[in-house]
């Protein structure tokens, strides 16, 4: 499945406009035939692929204020990558974290309305050290995932 963005011109019948049309960005899914399908999964083999979940020692050292890569799978052929920052640990071994939105440029930002979840321990696949800020805008040099990151 890919994603096609495009820009739209919304219009609302029997009404007239006198304020001039503005673009919206709308996007389409689009699924592909099993073909196609096939040479995407062959892709999908070159990319650099991460460990299921972190060793002890890393899930030890987290803590308050690291940025992590964090994996969620919504059903058998759908994994996204979304990137936060462990704000608690729970005495379970959870963490919650509260995510980041990825820009146009690559670049990460925090939304304005919070996104927060509890993950698993096991769903951590990489913790980024490496970043820089620059007026809340974060970018993560030690990132070298090339997926569908959120």
């Amino acid at each position: 499945m890919s994603l096609n963005y495009r820009l739209l011109h919304i219009s609302t019948p029997g009404t007239k406009n006198t304020h001039p049309r503005k673009d919206r960005l709308r996007h389409h899914e689009v699924y592909s035939d099993d073909d196609e399908e096939k040479t995407s999964n062959k892709s999908l083999a070159s990319r650099p692929t991460f460990s299921k979940s972190l060793s002890d020692e890393v899930v030890n050292d987290l803590c308050t204020g690291d940025f992590v890569l964090v994996r969620f799978s919504s059903n058998k052929n759908n994994v996204t990558h979304d990137m936060g920052q462990v704000s608690n640990k729970y005495d379970d071994g959870d963490y919650e974290v509260k995510f980041l939105r990825k820009t146009a440029k690559g670049k990460f930002v925090f939304p304005n309305a919070e996104d927060v979840a509890s993950v698993n321990v096991k769903d951590i696949i990489q913790v980024l050290t490496d970043f820089e800020t620059h007026r809340g805008i974060y970018s993560f040099l030690d990132l070298n995932f090339n997926s569908n990151i959120n």
